[in-house]
């Protein structure tokens, strides 16, 4: 037991290790991050989103789809917009997710999950934006169209375990004993674990940052990280026709 308890403890030791060697965003990957300025985004959002509706009550749900919670990011409260984004949009954020769920098992760290913080803004929730916030664009947004998004990259939450098997428990230790101590170890891992999204944010968002770059340079959407505003702000950047699963890693997508 007291074997199997070093085992553990240097377990998720090896993960502050592999945080820390995960490279920062560089100067050049922060000037990729902020290739695509707001016209841009307001430009492709017209081409390939929805007439923005005044009001909430105006809006057609039939040519946008929900976004509710995956295992790679989490759908936030939103006062200022609502969960909902054209296909594309929706192919751009799974690409996404997908791609920093890969880039974190490269680097064989437990999973996280990132947050939606914002998405389809009508016209009446742009004017209610801009009153409080006065950094916001007046007049029509990119997320007015259904294309665009913000994703934080200020936290992140702990979702699983690395793929890396645990040190297993001793099998000839009573089954009673066996099952307290390896509960206490998915306890204490999970609480370091959760610990470590703070304690790492920094490497967690170089992670997402060359996330958005390597989408970016493939043409799946173009993206901003916001100074003013901890947030990527994403627009789909070709029509795509379905969502790709997290599995698929890629985006599947189908230009006109």
């Amino acid at each position: 037991a007291a074997a199997y308890h070093a085992e553990t403890i240097a377990y998720i030791d090896r993960m502050d290790e592999r945080f820390k060697a995960v490279p920062l965003l560089t100067a050049n990957e922060r000037a990729m991050l902020r290739r695509s300025r707001n016209a841009r985004h307001v430009e492709v959002g017209k081409e390939l989103g929805i007439e923005p509706p005044p009001e909430r009550t105006g809006i057609d749900t039939t040519q946008l789809h929900p976004i509710a919670d995956t295992d790679e990011y989490v759908v936030e409260d939103m006062d200022y917009s609502v969960p909902y984004l054209v296909p594309s949009g929706v192919a751009a954020l799974d690409s996404i997710g997908a791609r920093f769920a890969r880039n974190l098992r490269e680097a064989g760290l437990p999973m996280y999950r990132f947050f939606l913080t914002s998405g389809l803004r009508t016209k009446a929730d742009q004017a209610a934006l801009r009153r409080v916030n006065g950094n916001a664009a007046a007049g029509i947004s990119s997320h007015s169209y259904g294309t665009t998004f913000d994703i934080s990259y200020s936290r992140f939450r702990y979702a699983a375990p690395p793929a890396d098997a645990p040190p297993e428990a001793p099998a000839d230790l009573p089954d009673w004993w066996r099952e307290e101590i390896v509960d206490e170890f998915e306890t204490r891992a999970a609480n370091r674990f959760s610990g470590m999204a703070e304690d790492y944010e920094s490497r967690l968002v170089a992670l997402l940052g060359r996330a958005h770059i390597a989408l970016e340079d493939e043409g799946v959407l173009i993206t901003v990280m916001e100074r003013r505003q901890p947030v990527f702000h994403s627009t789909a950047a070709r029509r795509m026709t379905a969502p790709p699963s997290a599995a698929d890693e890629t985006a599947v997508a189908q230009a006109d």
